[in-house]
């Protein structure tokens, strides 16, 4: 990057994860099985994208709350060493860090978790320092949907002064284990830019319809102005606030060995596009590829490479890379 981009704010949820790896079945009750490997990392929306823009290059300030806690220190300590903003980070004594048992199938890569959200269950707006959010171009909201007290009308008011100040806002969600769903954020969804959950997160705020382009229209009819669908091996689907539409098929030829943390990549991706000023074709192609680095790692965030290595790629596919116009 030729010239200094201003850090991506990032807001939301936090964890620590602890992946386990492979997991082709779970045991009968009372039994067990060996695995390869049992690692510890950082998870959670808001702290996975936070770290793939530190490790991108583009630099990120991260907002969210952690127990004061052996956890809670290690993953601080790991959000320094990768070089993550962590001015807006509060360990609290009265709250426990957040912990999320992955288990990686063998063969897809796929994941099933085990969560208790704890700390971040408890982050709200007063944990926002507005005078470092301020620092920011761009605003992004990880984990809507498991941020208790934060979520619907406290994050409305968030990206409402947000927006007055010329920021971009954009809101990517979790999986709402509560069962609420759209009730839960549809406050704050008509000062939200960019939109974008994963298709089945979109599925249940969308009512259970299935077609993109259909649930995309039902978001923006909720006040989104741009939606991108992340639909994992088969890319994503965007469509802007004029009613222009795409699809941005993820990259061929990707061997997945572990998906957790792609739609977080993806998210750094998407963001650090906007932030380079790039259309939203170009900034859903460049999410496309540093999601591809992402999946090619045993880590949500320890395969994301500096951003001349992620646009080198990108460059290499070029000939073989085609948006789908809708």
């Amino acid at each position: 990057m030729e010239e200094k981009l201003k850090k991506i704010c990032c807001i939301g949820g936090i964890d620590a994860d602890i992946i386990c790896s492979p997991v082709p079945a779970f045991p009968p009750m009372g039994k067990g099985i060996t695995l390869d490997s049992m690692r510890f990392t950082i998870g959670g929306c808001a702290g996975n994208t936070a770290l793939d823009l530190a490790r991108l290059g583009v630099g990120s300030i991260l907002f969210c709350k952690l127990g004061e806690d052996q956890m809670g220190r290690s993953v601080l300590k790991e959000l320094m060493d990768v070089g993550v903003d962590v001015r807006g980070i509060h360990l609290d004594t009265e709250v426990e860090t957040g912990v999320s048992i992955v288990m990686v199938d063998p063969v897809s890569g796929e994941r099933t978790f085990f969560y208790t959200p704890f700390s971040s269950t408890y982050f709200e707006s007063r944990d926002i320092d507005l005078e470092i959010a301020d620092e920011s171009d761009i605003v992004f909201v990880g984990g809507a949907l498991q941020l208790e007290r934060f979520d619907g009308f406290p994050c409305a008011a968030f990206l409402r002064r947000a927006r007055e100040r010329g920021q971009i806002t954009a809101m990517d969600t979790g999986w709402d284990t509560t069962g609420r769903w759209l009730p839960s954020i549809q406050a704050a969804l008509p000062f939200v830019d960019f939109f974008m959950p994963s298709f089945d997160e979109a599925v249940e705020l969308a009512g259970g319809e299935r077609d993109p382009e259909a649930m995309a229209r039902f978001f923006q009819s909720l006040g989104v102005a741009n939606v991108v669908i992340k639909m994992g091996k088969k890319g994503a689907f965007v469509r802007d606030a004029l009613g222009s539409m795409f699809i941005a098929p993820a990259y061929s030829g990707v061997k997945a060995v572990d998906t957790t943390g792609a739609g977080d990549s993806f998210c750094a991706g998407f963001l650090t596009g906007l932030e380079l000023g790039y259309d939203l074709k170009g900034c859903a192609v460049l999410a496309n590829a540093v999601a591809s680095f992402c999946v090619q790692a045993h880590s949500a965030y320890g395969g994301i490479p500096p951003l001349s290595d992620v646009l080198a790629f990108k460059e290499r596919q070029e000939h073989d890379y085609y948006i789908e116009l809708l």
